[in-house]
């Protein structure tokens, strides 16, 4: 059995596909728009259990939730709250919703931090 804990790049790395693997690491970690988080926590808790609330407090324990959840990749933070109601019958708290977007999260914020490290290593001199 293994943890990864993180990423080291070794090796010489270009600059173009340095700005690249950045880039595309970017785009990975962009939150979800905000109407489209708030469209699946309102169909999750139509699909769960969840203790009877009013209106306007459902409304504003969504919009609490897309909050927090803006810090974490869109696709992500998406694909834990369409799974959601498939895996449990009860709403969950945040933690238990972060906790189901955390590995998907930390591999992401592994590798940028990697490229963000990243020195490359000298260049051999020639020999005469």
């Amino acid at each position: 059995m293994y943890a990864q804990i993180g990423f080291v790049l070794n090796g010489w790395i270009s600059d173009n596909d340095l700005r690249a693997v950045a880039d595309v690491i970017r785009i990975a970690c962009t939150a979800a728009p905000r109407g489209e988080v708030l469209r699946a926590l309102a169909l999750m808790r139509s699909s769960t259990i969840a203790r009877p609330s009013a209106e306007t407090d459902t409304v504003l324990i969504l919009a609490a939730y897309a909050d927090e959840l803006d810090e974490f990749p869109g696709d992500a933070v998406l694909a834990a709250i369409r799974a959601w109601p498939r895996n449990n019958k009860f709403w969950p708290a945040l933690a238990e919703l972060i906790e189901t977007i955390g590995p998907f999260w930390e591999q992401r914020r592994w590798l940028a931090e990697a490229i963000r490290q990243y020195r490359r290593p000298p260049t051999p001199t020639a020999r005469a």
